[in-house]
């Protein structure tokens, strides 16, 4: 009976310790495929909301990804905006500066259970038309479009576009909001071409 318990306790031991190392993600596919129907770009203190389908494709540069801060770990490659469906004004991308960088920032949860995953797009640029002029935002290192991903045992349920940073204006008229923040979330997160959703899980 020592002995049997003491073999039981090496074991939860053994898979507490190899979980907490865990350095990695593994994901179920190695392309992704997000719409928002809407994304909110606003900035409440201009008076500024902006609501329009947009569309994000692309790539992970490996189905298992390092848990570690800023990694690049993918691209967008495709980017779409629904002009015509906006509301409150228009906007569009700026396809010449695809591809846009995907990196990893964060994970929440309490090992071995992951809730969530954060990653921040760099290179996210669109045209806003307001008031009669075009004003350019293109997110930065510092100023990042950051995308939640919300995980129900280990399947990615929707991503929530988090308003923090908001993205300052690049060039425009006087006339162009300063910055502008995203929301919105989307339970349309699945494999290109597919509705097959992404699951994630933890590997050494």
């Amino acid at each position: 009976m020592l002995f049997a318990g003491v073999a039981a306790a090496v074991l939860v031991l053994g898979v507490s310790v190899g979980t907490a190392s865990a350095r990695r993600l593994e994901l179920s596919s190695q392309t992704f495929r997000a719409v928002w129907n809407p994304l909110v770009f606003s900035n409440a203190a201009e008076g500024i909301e902006l609501r329009c389908p947009v569309t994000l494709e692309g790539s992970f540069h490996s189905r298992t990804l390092a848990k570690v801060a800023e990694s690049l770990v993918g691209y967008v490659t495709r980017a779409q905006i629904g002009e015509a469906s906006c509301s409150g004004s228009r906007a569009r991308v700026l396809t010449e500066f695809l591809p846009w960088h995907v990196r990893y920032e964060s994970f929440a949860g309490t090992l071995p259970t992951i809730t969530s995953v954060t990653t921040r797009i760099i290179g996210f640029a669109f045209l806003l038309e307001v008031f009669g002029v075009s004003c350019l935002y293109v997110s930065e290192a510092s100023h990042a479009f950051r995308g939640q991903v919300s995980l129900s045992g280990g399947v990615a349920t929707a991503v929530r576009a988090l308003e923090s940073p908001a993205i300052p204006k690049h060039s425009g008229s006087f006339l162009c909001p300063t910055e502008l923040a995203f929301r919105g979330t989307t339970s349309s997160f699945t494999v290109q071409n597919s509705t097959t959703a992404i699951t994630v899980r933890l590997v050494q």
